[in-house]
């Protein structure tokens, strides 16, 4: 397979692996038919001024993963966008999100990656979102003879890589990628994730991406729009953004003034009773 370098290859299809009329403006899907499976393409974003041969997510890359999946799969690709890019904020709430929306994210780590990529992988991992790098052998991050602080050479493969990975697996190419995507997708019954374990910072980016970004993102927007089974994870996750910061403290009964008058009256004449006894 010949690597996409340098400038990754556009799809026409905008957030999916097919053409649009497969994807985006397709067929209703029927009832008896099941749902895609929804991934997450991490990796790294073509900038301008990057010296040296570059490796991304491109048709070459994701052809050979539709390859390996051989079903239907919708990918989300950070790189396919039309929100603000200037704004931290926006990159991270549509990132973050649809690692959070996705049934699986495919780590693309065959070069060296930012730390955005490390970033979605325990994002992926605190949230229950499986995670499958691909890792070729005598590259960066897998190396079988690696010498690290003066150490004895042993088989180096990146432990927050490695870790993070759904069942611990790392996958030589796309392909194979595809495939272990193919057998997670049969084992998979629904989505769920950890919607509790969301903090402050992540909920604050979300909230700013949905209600100022998400309308003008034409690429998600419309995947939302095709996939209503993709818009009820997104309601789940606006119902949890919904919730207080804190919960509510227990609240203290009212005393009102005639009854702590009568209170204290009580307490008066009591004491007054004690008096007497002792007196006698």
């Amino acid at each position: 397979m010949k690597p996409t370098k340098n400038k990754p290859a556009s799809i026409s299809s905008g957030c999916g692996l097919f053409p649009k009329s497969k994807s985006i403006v397709g067929k209703r899907r029927r009832p008896q038919e099941k749902p895609p499976f929804f991934v997450y393409l991490s990796g790294s974003i073509a900038k301008v001024g990057h010296s040296g041969e570059h490796l991304y997510w491109g048709l070459t890359e994701k052809q050979a993963f539709k390859k390996g999946v051989n079903a239907d799969v919708v990918c989300f690709d950070p790189a396919d966008r039309e929100d603000d890019i200037s704004s931290g904020e926006s990159v991270v709430g549509r990132d973050l999100l649809m690692v959070l929306l996705a049934d699986a994210v495919i780590v693309d780590a065959r070069q060296r990656r930012g730390v955005g990529v490390g970033a979605e992988v325990i994002f992926a991992d605190q949230m229950g979102t499986p995670s499958l790098p691909i890792i070729p052998a005598e590259t960066h991050y897998n190396k079988m003879n690696a010498k690290i602080l003066g150490r004895e050479p042993f088989h180096f493969i990146h432990p927050f890589l490695k870790q993070f990975a759904s069942d611990k697996q790392i996958y030589d190419d796309f392909d194979s990628a595809g495939k272990a995507l193919s057998a997670l997708m049969s084992s998979t019954s629904k989505w769920d994730r950890q919607l509790s374990n969301l903090t402050e910072q992540v909920k604050g980016c979300f909230r700013f991406y949905i209600k100022t970004q998400l309308t003008q993102d034409k690429v998600f927007h419309s995947c939302l729009e095709s996939h209503p089974e993709l818009n009820q994870r997104l309601n789940q996750v606006e119902r949890a953004l919904s919730v207080a910061k804190h919960k509510p403290l227990a609240a203290v009964p009212v005393i009102k003034p005639r009854e702590q008058q009568l209170r204290m009256q009580k307490k008066t004449n009591r004491s007054a009773v004690m008096s007497l006894r002792n007196a006698v």
